[in-house]
């Protein structure tokens, strides 16, 4: 049951109860909004109240991070916190789950994957003629321990075999890519292995969520391959299995394109519209979010970055160690600025300089 902490009495007995569940175990793996899980030591997580707030503080990949946990829930062993970050400009769902739980998790995860599987490859079986079942098993997992997402299945006639694959975990259309790559490089491989009937087909197998931009990449395969390939659809309750005919190449040339909103020209820094009057031919300005990058030629040679209200300036070449502009590395900046001047140049002398 979701606790909202809203009252000191609730934010006190949260704290006690979730320090108590991270002594109770050595190691946690922490999801972030659904994403990768992160492993993290007893000593890695800290639970505290300050300023009549329930704070969470974790070890991230990107340093000591702090959450606002406006309510918590305990579901089994997996503690799930509601949390803000940045006066509420990030509001991640964080799941806790201990170590040992975390295998029990996998496995339950891999046995219910390892059945869609299985109803995967009866029903593409029902729908060719003279098929057997041969295989269905799962693909290896991201990590070590991690169960595939997904379906490695092989169905056999008497002249041929027929490779099936489909993803047996929730997608979305930005997981096109890596399903269409990793069925492409299972394929190969298990043709190159199999002995007669060979393995001539290669049936991708999925829902409506993947099948527009799979079709879009499939059709750019080439004409060996993608007649190789045989595009389904499938319900999500795996009872229908449906061919779709995949577009030619010309279709796809032929569409029309969303234009793109127009861009409003950023602000130009005090430091680079400074700097272009001094070699305006020689030197552009690209925009960042949160600053310029300014280039010689093409060559990147400084950056300017807004932080508070202030302009901070690196400097340095590519392979070169970069540089805050201050007052002890005034000298390097100007002799940068003097061997562009003089080596980058369609006159300089020497055309074998690294900067020519």
């Amino acid at each position: 049951m979701v606790e909202r902490l809203n009252t000191p009495a609730r934010i006190d007995s949260a704290r006690s109860r979730i320090a108590e569940l991270f002594s109770a175990h050595a190691e946690w793996f922490c999801t972030l909004n659904g994403g990768d899980s992160q492993a993290l030591l007893r000593s890695e997580l800290d639970i505290a109240v300050a300023y009549s707030r329930l704070i969470l503080t974790t070890w991230t990949e990107n340093g000591s991070r702090s959450w606002k946990i406006f309510d918590w829930e305990l579901t089994g062993e997996k503690l799930v916190l509601r949390a803000s970050r940045r006066m509420g400009a990030e509001r991640p769902l964080i799941e806790l789950v201990p170590r040992a739980a975390a295998n029990a998790i996998a496995l339950t995860v891999k046995s219910a994957r390892q059945q869609r599987s299985l109803q995967l490859g009866l029903l593409a079986c029902a729908n060719q003629s003279g098929a057997k079942l041969e295989r269905a098993a799962l693909s290896p997992g991201a990590r070590r321990g991690q169960p595939g997402r997904y379906a490695r299945i092989i169905l056999r006639q008497r002249h041929q075999r027929i490779a099936v694959t489909g993803s047996v975990a929730a997608s979305k259309a930005s997981d096109a890519d890596a399903f269409l790559s990793s069925a492409l490089m299972w394929f190969k491989r298990t043709s190159e292995r199999a002995r007669a009937p060979y393995i001539q087909q290669l049936w991708l197998v999925m829902e409506n969520d993947l099948l527009k931009p799979t079709l879009q990449r499939v059709a750019l395969l080439r004409r060996s391959l993608r007649d190789a390939i045989a595009v389904n659809v499938v319900d999500q309750q795996l009872t229908e299995i449906k061919l779709i005919d995949v577009p030619d190449r010309e279709a796809l040339w032929k569409r029309k394109l969303a234009r793109f909103p127009p861009v409003p020209a950023a602000d130009p820094t005090e430091f680079s519209s400074r700097l272009r009057e001094f070699a305006s031919e020689a030197i552009d300005v690209v925009s960042a979010r949160h600053g310029e990058t300014l280039r010689y030629f093409g060559l990147p040679f400084a950056r300017v970055r807004r932080l508070l209200g202030t302009e901070r300036i690196w400097f340095g070449v590519e392979g070169a160690r970069r540089r805050l502009l201050d007052e002890k590395s005034e000298n390097e900046w100007r002799s940068l600025l003097t061997s562009l001047i003089e080596q980058r140049s369609a006159k300089a002398t020497d055309h074998h300089h690294a900067l020519y």
